[in-house]
Parts: C-alpha cells; structure tokens; sequence
C-alpha cells in the first residue's frame, strides 16, 4: 500500500506534494560524511558536558560562590528553559538557511560561554557562570534537533537509524565525561582557593575543547553532498523545491499526524526522568554514600555509556529489522523495569548493585532517544528532519524542567524512595500510552516501492 492510501483525507488535503516517480534517481555515498558525524558529535558532546558538569559537584560549587543547591539546579535547567522559546525561531533559521550556518553559530556560542566560565573562577562571580553557562545553553538549538536530518542529508537510507544513534552518541559521550572529569579534577576541599584552582583547570579544558571544535566546523563542516545519499533523500529535496507551505501550516500538518503527537509525548517523559535523575543523581547518591561525589559520577558514568551503546544497537537493530513499533514499545517498557530496580535496590547501599541497577536504566532510558528521532522522521516524512525533530524536544525542555524542580522537592519532603517511585509511575503511565500507537511509516513505503521499481526494471528483457 502508497503512502498516500494510509492517510485521511484531510491529511492529504493538507500534505506537501509527494513525488513517488523515482525513476533516474542518482545518488551518491561519500567518505566524508563520516568527518561530518563526527564533527557534530564533539559538538554535542561538549556542549552536553557542560550541561551536567556544575550538577554532579553541587556541593562544591554550593560552597565555593556560597549559593543555594537551587542556584546550582538552575545551572543545569537553563538549557531546557532557553530552548523552550528559541527552537521554534531555531528550526526555522534551519529550513531556511541549512545545516552549516547552525553548527558554526552553535560551536562559536559553545566555545564563548565556555571562556566566560575561565572568567568567572572567583567566589563573587556566580552570576558570570551563570551568564556563561547561559550562552552554552543558547548555543544548544542548534545541536540538539540536528542529528536526524544530518542523517539523512548525508547517508544512505539503510544507514539512517544508525548514523542518528551516533549523532545522538556524541551527545551521551558528553554527559558521561561530565558525570566523571568535574568530580575527579573538583574535589570537595576545605580551601576555597585549592577549588578555584581546581574549577580553573576544568574551565580551561572546556573552553580550549570547545574553541577546537569550532575551529573544525569553520575548515570541513559542509551542509549537504552535491548528490543526494538515498532516493528519498532525492525526492524531499525536489518536493521541497515544489513546496512553498509557511510554518503555521507545516506545524498545522504535524499537530494532525496522532503517532508523531504520541511519540513527542513519550520523548518527553523519557527525558523528564532522564533529566531529573542525571541533575540530581549527586544529590540522590548522597543520602546514601557519605562523601560519594566520585562514586555518584562514576554511577552517571555508567548510566550514559550503557545508554550509548543501547541507543547504537538499537539504532543497529532498526536498520536491520525496520520494527520501529516493537522496538520503541519494547525498549520505553525496559525503561521502566530499569527504573523499578533501581528504586528498589537502592536501599541496600551496595555499590555493585547501584552500578547494574543503573546500567540498565541508562540502557533502555538513554537508548530511547536516538529511536524516538528517527522514528518520528519515519511518521512525517517527507517534512523536514528538522523541523520534526525541533518539535519533539520542546515539550521535553518543559518536562525536564518540571520533572527536576518535583523531583527535587520531593526528594527534600518524601525521601529518595518516594521520589523515585513517582517516576516509576510516569512510565508506566508512558508504557501503556504507547501501547496505542500505530506505526505509519511513509519514508519506510517511498523505500519499498523504489527497490519494486528497481526489480521490475531488471526483469525486464535487455
């Protein structure tokens, strides 16, 4: 069955003009777009270290610039509060201007907070971190809506699941190493001067990290191969040419797809818990580990880097199967389970566990994200990656932001226990919800119906 005989008739009245004549299609794979991944993925590495590198030392940071553990928090939410009201004006600049512009603003702004950061080592200058750390967060609109369509910009179609968990991979490299370096190089001193020092040391690593990487994006980062990589890839070039639909009405037509608004709905649980349980895992490790600042960084550690290498193979898994509904389904149903574990295990403050325990709720919580982009770019093809993709992450800024400042006060009122009960429920909320969702994969049928022609046309006589 077309992908136009799976939509309604009031969603063909509203869809973009579909080309589905793929006939002389020429596309090429080029080495370079794995210079180009991997360009992207320092950027949303770094820039996601700094996101958690204030939260996994809270009470040092607490006790060098003498502010309050809700100060620090906010360090952490400034990026889902910033992005709330940019992606919109983001994904625009985006659609209009492409991928190279984005990524040289965003490595440029990432690289400036991170200097304003050296600046600010000094017990007064709070509020020059925060404006630093504020700039890296602006700097995130244009990083975090870009994996899927850098994807399909540049790889071919059996290669689009697995270059989005990459992408998305950088960005979890990130968080891991902002789980380990800040508590490792920031130890909790009784010298104020001994933590500048030591905040110095890590400020100056960012910044020099952060400049290098925009230094690579200004040299090599390009915005799309001069041959399309896929068929599809082909036709939504040519269907945008044809195409002229203002914003209002390209997010008219996504508000009207339900699978993609039930999707956007499960991103954002995902990362309300994945948000809140990384912003306070320092917080949370200390009520049961005295002095565990090293050991709840290193517990993050393992929570990202097992969550990386979910969403790859999950990715992997995708490409491989195209089971986008069973994979998603099963792998936000994991979620919960590792989720339940941990909440359940904690109490026996038994350092082996904790690590397993999070293992498995990094695995299927983290490996969530990268399935959850493309199979929303799977739902609402042929509309731009971009786009699609900027609008799944808006409702998680406002989750993950409500998500920790509850989860934050429960743990004061209720206990840890509690607490984490409350996001237990949350997904298995999300679980059955997901449950309801049908899978309409219209990038998927443009694919089927190009490899029959390829086959009709080499069975026919030379």
């Amino acid at each position: 069955m077309s992908t136009e005989a799976k939509m309604s008739a009031d969603e063909k009245s509203e869809s973009p003009p579909q080309d589905t004549k793929p006939e002389n299609i020429e596309c090429v794979l080029y080495y370079r777009r794995w210079l180009i991944l991997f360009i992207f993925a320092t950027f949303s590495g770094i820039n996601a270290l700094q996101w958690i590198q204030y939260s996994i030392i809270s009470n040092v940071i607490e006790k060098y610039y003498s502010v309050s553990s809700s100060a620090v928090e906010w360090l952490s939410m400034i990026f889902m509060v910033t992005y709330i009201p940019l992606v919109f004006p983001a994904s625009y600049f985006l659609d209009k201007r492409g991928l190279r512009i984005c990524i040289l603003i965003g490595t440029f702004g990432t690289a400036v907070g991170a200097w304003l950061k050296v600046i600010s080592v000094r017990p007064d200058l709070f509020w020059v971190t925060f404006l630093g750390q504020t700039i890296v967060a602006v700097s995130q609109i244009f990083m975090l809506s870009l994996p899927p369509s850098i994807a399909a910009a540049w790889f071919g179609a059996n290669e689009v699941s697995t270059a989005c968990a990459i992408g998305v991979f950088g960005n979890q490299m990130g968080i891991a190493l902002g789980f380990l370096l800040p508590p490792v190089i920031v130890e909790n001193k009784d010298s104020i001067a001994e933590i500048g020092e030591e905040l110095e040391v890590l400020f100056y690593g960012t910044a020099g990290f952060s400049t290098v990487i925009f230094i690579l994006a200004l040299l090599f980062f390009q915005d799309r191969p001069p041959t399309p990589p896929s068929p599809q890839q082909a036709m939504q070039k040519e269907n945008a040419s044809k195409n002229e639909d203002g914003f209002l009405k390209l997010l008219k037509r996504l508000l009207r797809n339900r699978s993609y608004v039930l999707v956007v709905l499960m991103y954002a649980i995902n990362q309300g818990v994945f948000n809140a349980y990384s912003t306070l895992l320092n917080r949370l490790i200390l009520m049961y580990f005295k002095d565990g600042e090293a050991f709840g960084g290193r517990v993050g550690l393992v929570f990202i880097i097992v969550g990386m290498t979910g969403g790859v193979v999950f990715g992997i898994l995708l490409d491989a199967t195209r089971r986008f509904r069973v994979i998603t389904l099963g792998v936000f149903a994991m979620s919960l389970v590792g989720m339940i574990a941990f909440t359940f295990t904690l109490e026996l403050q038994n350092e082996i566990v904790v690590y397993i325990c999070s293992g498995v709720l990094g695995c299927f919580l983290g490996g969530y994200m990268p399935i959850a982009y493309d199979f929303c770019a799977e739902l609402t093809y042929p509309e731009p990656e971009g786009m699609t993709s900027g609008l799944l992450t808006v409702p998680t800024q406002v989750s993950g932001t409500l998500f920790t400042l509850a989860y934050s006060a429960m743990l004061t009122e209720l206990g840890a226990m509690w607490a984490n009960v409350a996001l237990c429920v949350s997904l298995l909320v999300g679980t059955v919800i997901h449950c309801t969702i049908k899978p309409d994969l219209r990038r998927q049928a443009v694919t089927a119906s190009t490899d029959n022609l390829v086959k009709a046309e080499e069975s026919l006589p030379s």
